[in-house]
């Protein structure tokens, strides 16, 4: 993967990207950056060169300004919270939200209403969960953003079943683990919701249908063949 060219302290192109009098050439386009980090992200690469791509591109995107990319937030906010980064994930969240509303883009703002219900629901903070999440139902329906809908229904979920309410628990979990495989891997909310979807059956007493859950996820978690497949294998358990 590319990135947007050579790069020197603080995200400034080095002077090997300049022309002669030190103006930048003109060889690489100014948006070349944030496509290299938009490609690695559909990729789901995570990796040093990946996340480098991508903070380069978010520090040059006050140079653009007037037409900023909004997707460049949520990625980062994203991230944010997969490191566990809590306070960068708020306020990139805040300020993605700001720039999507701003620049029409309703997919990023989705996105983030997602990061914001997971957020709540992890927290406790149920007003927060319910105002974000009121937004993010009417906005991914009129999108059919099926991936991060499912979000939602399992933060509603999980919400549930901290709250010991586990009917409702077992309806939202049943809406997001009854979703098809999004393309996302383990990003996409449904592997998770599976397994939390035994965990409240087996609370509830439903063993015979947690033991056909949990026999029908396993094979899928083994063929991923990654550590954090196996911990959601170890979550679920023998009912």
């Amino acid at each position: 993967m590319t990135s947007s060219g050579p790069v020197g302290r603080g995200g400034r192109p080095s002077r090997a990207s300049r022309g002669g009098h030190g103006q930048p050439t003109s060889a690489v386009h100014p948006r070349a950056g944030e496509e290299a980090a938009f490609l690695d992200d559909l990729l789901l690469a995570d990796t040093p060169g990946s996340r480098f791509r991508l903070t380069v591109a978010f520090a040059r995107s006050p140079a653009l300004a007037a037409t900023p990319e909004p997707c460049l937030w949520g990625t980062q906010a994203w991230q944010a919270r997969a490191r566990g980064d809590g306070a960068s994930a708020d306020r990139l969240m805040a300020d993605g939200l700001g720039v999507s509303r701003g620049h029409g883009a309703p997919g990023t703002e989705c996105g983030l209403l997602a990061l914001a219900v997971e957020l709540a629901a992890l927290r406790g903070d149920r007003a927060q969960l319910r105002t974000s999440g009121e937004a993010l139902r009417k906005l991914g329906d009129g999108l059919a953003d099926r991936r991060r809908l499912v979000i939602l229904e399992r933060a509603l979920g999980m919400d549930a079943m901290v709250r010991g309410d586990l009917d409702s628990a077992y309806a939202h979990l049943s809406q997001a683990a009854d979703v098809p495989f999004l393309g996302r891997g383990l990003r996409d909310p449904v592997l998770p919701s599976r397994v939390d979807l035994v965990a409240v059956l087996v609370r509830r007493g439903d063993e015979a249908e947690a033991r056909v859950r949990r026999d029908a996820v396993r094979p899928l978690q083994v063929a991923m063949e990654e550590p954090l497949a196996e911990a959601y294998a170890a979550r679920a358990g023998t009912p």
